[in-house]
């Protein structure tokens, strides 16, 4: 699973999150913040901020800070100030950005406006159910919903998720680096509105025009920190398909007598060692689950990695029908949990029976997923006393009320690894090998 800045925002589904403590930061933390800002903005706009509610986010082990500053009078979840900064407090990039929502709905609908700190319009999208056409038009026009293959998510909502499904509710989230229309290799999210006050106002007072006095350069900086989460995207939905006979053909060039056999079962949920946090099916980020196969004799060895996906991707946002499926190389795949088993040749090729047995069969997000297939597989190579049941979920736009999923696979091999199982490992984050590709 490959990790993406999304240029436009992600419809997703992730849990209920906790208020973090705001902590009031020196002035210096940022010292030459204001002066950008003052040096950046129109002086209408920069003395509209307000420094008491500052919301900061830091990514890549703080590489990147970001800044959102609120407007007086104004909540922080219908407009704000988003700079990049250094440490010094200068500026790398800035935006304006507003949103208006013309109802309370699980699905944001409204507008979304962003524009450079000169006010000059970048985007302006109308934004139904969660979702904006990649192509320019006009509000009128966004009105009909464009076919999805040109068309990208952008406002997220987020959801409650509890251990056993159940209901869902929902609130706002943003991609920050998405507003700056940079790609790149990580989604990094945050409330849109992390200040419990909603609007308040500034401690200068209030001008008849509702809007407080001009801000103070000495006036500090209430900084509080975003609650982000870091999303990893399902990239390989997008891989060719493999000729699945011809990955299987490697191991039947390998003798049967003698041979050392492994399967492993990998999970890799989207935001890394938080199962709770499940993104919407239709979004292409539900996480992933996927097999490797090795098997060795004399000096010769082979390993695949294997997985089973949609052959349309976007198409899984239009049905929950079945849907033709492929096969794909998971090389270099990211994962936080798996379990190996040592197999005897005998159960190696039972599992590579089964695959190709479920060739044929269609993909379906409710029951035959990539987490049903790897486990199916998996199933008929794991000795009968060491088979287990995976705790389901529900999928957002589901019929069943559970499904197998990533998540549900990783909370229970993360049960197994705690209770010491042989082979099962959690991890934050791992990666897996190369495969040995076709073989005639």
């Amino acid at each position: 699973m490959q990790r993406l800045l999304i240029i436009p925002l992600l419809m997703v589904v992730l849990s209920s999150c906790q208020k973090q403590t705001a902590t009031i930061q020196n002035l210096n933390e940022f010292p030459g913040l204001k002066q950008s800002l003052r040096d950046s903005l129109s002086m209408a706009d920069y003395n509209t901020l307000d420094f008491s509610r500052v919301a900061s986010a830091e990514h890549d082990n703080g590489k990147t800070v970001f800044l959102r500053i609120a407007f007086k009078e104004t909540k922080m979840a219908d407009a704000f100030v988003l700079v990049d900064v250094t440490r010094t407090g200068r500026i790398n990039k800035g935006r304006i950005v507003n949103l208006a929502t013309e109802q309370s709905q699980p699905s944001f609908s409204g507008t979304m406006i962003v524009q450079s700190l000169t006010r000059q319009v970048i985007r302006d999208k109308t934004i139904l159910n969660g979702y904006a056409s990649s192509f320019a038009m006009t509000r009128e026009a966004a009105k009909v919903v464009p076919d999805p293959y040109v068309e990208l998510p952008e406002v997220i909502v987020s959801a409650s998720y509890g251990s056993g499904g159940g209901d869902v509710s929902f609130t706002s989230w943003i991609n920050l680096v998405s507003v700056f229309a940079v790609n790149g290799d990580s989604g990094f999210y945050s409330p849109l509105d992390p200040f419990s006050g909603g609007g308040g106002s500034s401690s200068g007072g209030s001008s008849g025009s509702g809007i407080s006095n001009a801000t103070s350069p000495h006036e500090p900086i209430l900084i509080e920190e975003d609650e982000i989460i870091e999303v990893d995207f399902e990239s390989q939905y997008d891989d060719p398909a493999i000729e699945l006979e011809k990955f299987i053909k490697c191991f039947q060039n390998i003798p049967d007598a003698g041979a050392t056999c492994s399967v492993t079962l990998y999970t890799d949920v989207p935001v890394d060692d938080d199962p709770t946090k499940m993104f919407d099916w239709k979004s292409g980020s539900p996480g992933h689950t996927f097999l490797s196969f090795t098997k060795s004799n004399g000096g010769k060895t082979s390993t695949q990695y294997l997985g089973f996906y949609p052959k349309k991707g976007w198409k899984i946002s239009l049905t929950n029908a079945a849907m033709p499926g492929k096969f794909v190389a998971n090389d270099q795949h990211e994962f936080d949990a798996s379990y190996t088993i040592t197999a005897t040749p005998q159960n190696f090729n039972s599992g590579l029976v089964e695959m190709m047995h479920r060739k044929s069969m269609q993909y379906s997000v409710e029951n035959n997923n990539c987490t049903d297939w790897a486990l199916a597989v998996f199933k008929t190579v794991l000795p009968p006393n060491l088979w287990f049941t995976i705790p389901q979920f529900h999928i957002p736009g589901a019929v069943s009320p559970g499904s197998n999923t990533p998540q549900g696979l990783y909370v229970k091999l993360a049960e197994l690894a705690k209770a010491g199982q042989a082979g099962v490992q959690k991890l934050v984050v791992g990666w897996s090998g190369y495969s040995t590709g076709p073989c005639k």
